[in-house]
């Protein structure tokens, strides 16, 4: 699949093309068929079921000390939240599929897993250590804290560029960051500071992993 882009300031009746990879050779939608497989697979079994196994790989403020520090690798895999989950998969899928056109599909997983991994040491840190600053309970589950840390690093180096769908609508890839960032922090969001602390976390990873800027104009060229 191929999506249609322009870069402001160019000609307007210029445009260029990137692949949106659909099929299962690409690793990012690899990735996103896991956590669909999971995600049907966990529902099927029934709210208390799913209840049960968000205890055991979610991270709850309430557990921490049963479960330890394992659930920072496993907690994304699960989904308690649908629209979470729809809104996650499908920018997992055109933000990772942007970014890989510079990263390579290898490095974009890395970076997933590097984010959830230090979302959820975050998560950890902020109850046992100021657990009056983050509230006494919660649970963090879902993979927006990966893929926050994805579209950040895309919309950086594609800032100037605007998605075009159909022949008139033109769509700011900031634009579009800057909702999706504002939808998910209101349904994610649960009245806990921890949550306000991940989110900064994947936006500074996604910073801090940004190329250099040397290494963007080489690529765009």
């Amino acid at each position: 699949m191929k999506i249609n882009y322009s870069i402001a300031g160019q000609d307007p009746g210029l445009h260029s093309a990137m692949h949106l990879h659909i099929g299962l050779k690409s690793k990012i939608n690899l990735l996103i068929l896991v956590h669909i497989l999971l995600y049907v697979l966990f529902t099927g079994f029934g709210q208390d079921t799913t209840g049960n196994l968000a205890s055991w790989l979610a991270i709850s403020s309430a557990d921490m000390q049963a479960r330890g520090w394992a659930n920072v690798f496993t907690y994304h895999f699960i989904h308690l939240s649908k629209a979470e989950f729809l809104l996650s998969m499908s920018m997992l899928w055109l933000f990772g599929n942007m970014l890989q056109e510079k990263l390579g599909q290898r490095k974009v997983i890395l970076l997933y897993f590097l984010s959830v991994t230090l979302s959820g040491v975050v998560f950890m840190l902020s109850h046992l250590i100021f657990p009056v600053f983050s509230g006494n309970h919660g649970m963090l589950d879902g993979s927006f804290s990966g893929v926050l840390t994805i579209m950040t690093i895309a919309v950086l180096l594609y800032k100037s560029h605007k998605l075009r769908i159909g022949r008139k609508i033109l769509l700011p890839v900031w634009q579009i960051y800057l909702l999706v960032l504002l939808i998910s922090f209101a349904m994610v969001y649960k009245h806990n500071m921890a949550y306000i602390l991940i989110y900064a976390c994947s936006i500074y990873i996604g910073f801090k992993m940004m190329l250099p800027e040397s290494d963007q104009e080489g690529a765009e060229g």
